[in-house]
């Protein structure tokens, strides 16, 4: 396994500066100006919503931290896609869902929508999701098929973009139809 602090320690804190954007600062800007605007409680108090927000935030935020502590560790990169990795990971929650750690966020920001009752907050999940489909579809994926090859391709023909898998998939299962 490779050694955590490859990369300077600065690259992998610089590198989360935009998830918590995402994940903090906007979802609670959102959140005071709906609460300003439209004199909504700031959390809900709905017990559903609290029980289903709060059960769907530890699986997203369990998912992004898996995902992430394996791209910093087996691949040597920081979470950022203009710092490609080397390797193809393809273990752990890679092998159930190709992109883990944006569905953990996408998941982690449904939760923050249905804890603090925000259609602006859900609103934003759905556009993040809408907008890193393209992005994986017209830039990613050709990127990580020329670069990755068959590999990948394999990789892609087996582990569905945001729906995981039931089971996990192993690369010695190739010749497999999936």
């Amino acid at each position: 396994m490779s050694n955590l602090m490859e990369k300077p320690l600065t690259d992998h804190l610089k590198a989360f500066i935009l998830p918590m954007f995402m994940l903090v600062v906007l979802p609670a800007g959102i959140n005071l100006l709906e609460y300003r605007l439209f004199s909504k409680p700031v959390v809900t108090n709905q017990i559903p919503l609290l029980l289903t927000g709060a059960v769907v935030g530890l699986a997203g935020g369990a998912l992004l931290a898996a995902s992430i502590r394996l791209i910093i560790v087996q691949a040597n990169t920081t979470i950022m896609p203009w710092d490609p990795s080397e390797k193809l990971v393809v273990s752990g929650p890679y092998s159930y869902v190709r992109n883990p750690m944006i569905l953990g966020v996408i998941l982690v920001m449904a939760a923050e929508g249905l804890i603090l009752e925000s259609y602006g907050i859900l609103g934003m999940a759905l556009l993040f999701f809408l907008g890193n489909t393209v992005y994986f579809i017209l830039s990613e994926e050709p990127h990580l098929a020329q670069r990755f090859g068959e590999e990948y391709q394999a990789y892609r023909r087996h582990v569905r973009r945001w729906l995981p898998r039931t089971t996990s998939w192993k690369p010695e299962e190739i010749d497999r139809d999936p």
